[in-house]
């Protein structure tokens, strides 16, 4: 999907202790550009990666889906998922909360919804 950036993300979330995983199925199609794709991915993924670091199983997943109004791409992880208290802030502009020692979820503003693209 991303080629070199893509493999250079993979090699950065790696040096944290990361797995990228990429999960977006082979007859999807997407026209985009790899350059600019790869910068607004990057941000949520190295978020979660430096989130989870030091976590043994840390996972951080890259995919899209075809939807009925086009194609959503996404950025989970397997961390623990966002306190009760974070998740009352998430409408509050830019906020962020610090990452426990056992790893936490994208944060946020990246995690309120997936990135849409219509036709």
């Amino acid at each position: 999907m991303l080629g070199k950036p893509l493999r250079l993300l993979r090699v950065d979330l790696r040096m944290l202790g990361v797995v990228l995983q990429l999960d977006v199925p082979a007859e999807l199609q997407l026209t985009l550009d790899p350059e600019r794709m790869a910068r607004v991915l990057r941000n949520p993924a190295r978020n979660a990666a430096e989130a989870m670091q030091g976590r043994a199983d840390a996972v951080v997943t890259i995919g899209a889906r075809q939807i009925d109004a086009g194609v959503e791409l996404y950025v989970a992880d397997n961390g623990p998922g966002i306190s009760p208290e974070v998740m009352a802030r998430t409408a509050t502009a830019l906020a962020t909360a610090p990452a426990p020692a056992a790893g936490s979820p994208i944060p946020p503003y990246t995690n309120a919804r997936p990135w849409r693209w219509r036709r």
